[in-house]
C-alpha cells in the first residue's frame, strides 16, 4: 500500500514538473507584484500532510519548497527519482518524495502483539485440549491398572474385563487372561501337591507316635 501510494504521487509530481513552466521565476506584473510567487507543487502538498516533497536541480539548488522543513522525527518511507527536462527546454530535477508511515508502524506493532497473544493463547488451549484428549484416551488403561491391583495369589480366578478397552489392547488382554488361567491351574496343582505331601508326611508321624505310646506296654 505504501509503495502504491508513493508510485501514484510520483506520477503526479512528474506530470506537474514536465507539463508546466510555473516553476520558472514569475514574470513581472504590476497587478501581482506584491503577491508571493505560486509554485504548481503547492497544490500537491495541500491535503497531503503526511507526504514530504523536496525538489532540487541537478546541481543541488533547492527548487521546492522555499525552505527545507524541519525534521519531525516521524518514520518515513521515501523514494528518490529524477525528472528529465521539460519538453519546452530547461533543466531536469532531482526529487525526494517521502511518506509518514508512523501510523502504519504502530498498526503493525499492535498487530504483532495481537498475533503473539493469540499464538500464546492458542498454544495454551491446544495444550489443554491435547492433555484432556490424552487423559480421556488413557482412562481405560487406568481402569485396567485398578483391576491389576486387585489380583493376588489367592485371587487368580479373576479375569480382566476387556469391555470398553481399545481394540489394540484386546488381544493383549486376552493373552493376559489366558496367562492368569494357566497360573491359576498351576497354583491349584501346587496346592494339591502340597496337600498330598502333607498327608503322606502326617501318616508315618502319626504311626510313630502311636508306636512310641504303646511301646512301654
Amino acid at each position: 500500500r505504501q509503495d502504491e501510494a508513493l508510485a501514484q504521487k510520483e506520477a503526479i509530481v512528474r506530470h506537474l514538473l514536465l507539463n508546466t513552466d510555473e516553476h520558472a521565476p514569475p514574470r513581472a506584473d504590476a497587478r501581482v507584484a506584491s503577491a508571493p510567487p505560486q509554485h504548481p507543487l503547492n497544490d500537491f502538498v495541500i491535503g497531503h500532510e503526511n507526504f514530504r516533497l523536496i525538489v532540487r536541480t541537478p546541481s543541488g539548488a533547492l527548487v521546492f519548497p522555499a525552505v527545507l522543513p524541519d525534521a519531525d522525527g516521524a518514520l518515513r518511507a521515501s523514494r528518490a527519482f529524477e525528472v528529465p527536462p521539460p519538453k519546452g527546454g530547461g533543466q531536469g530535477f532531482k526529487v525526494s518524495l517521502s511518506m509518514d508511515i508512523t501510523s502504519d508502524a504502530r498498526h503493525l506493532q499492535r498487530l504483532g502483539i495481537t498475533l503473539a497473544v493469540a499464538a500464546l493463547v492458542g498454544a495454551l488451549l491446544i495444550s489443554l485440549g491435547g492433555f484432556s484428549i490424552v487423559s480421556y484416551g488413557l482412562l481405560p488403561v487406568r481402569m485396567l491398572a485398578v483391576q491389576l491391583q486387585s489380583l493376588s495369589a489367592s485371587n487368580l480366578r479373576t479375569r480382566l474385563d476387556v469391555t470398553g478397552q481399545p481394540s489394540e489392547l484386546v488381544p493383549l488382554l486376552a493373552q493376559f487372561n489366558d496367562l492368569l488361567g494357566r497360573l491359576d491351574l498351576a497354583y491349584q496343582q501346587l496346592e494339591g501337591f502340597n496337600a498330598d505331601v502333607s498327608h503322606e508326611l502326617r501318616t508315618p508321624l502319626n504311626s510313630a507316635s502311636e508306636y512310641s505310646v504303646l511301646a512301654p506296654l
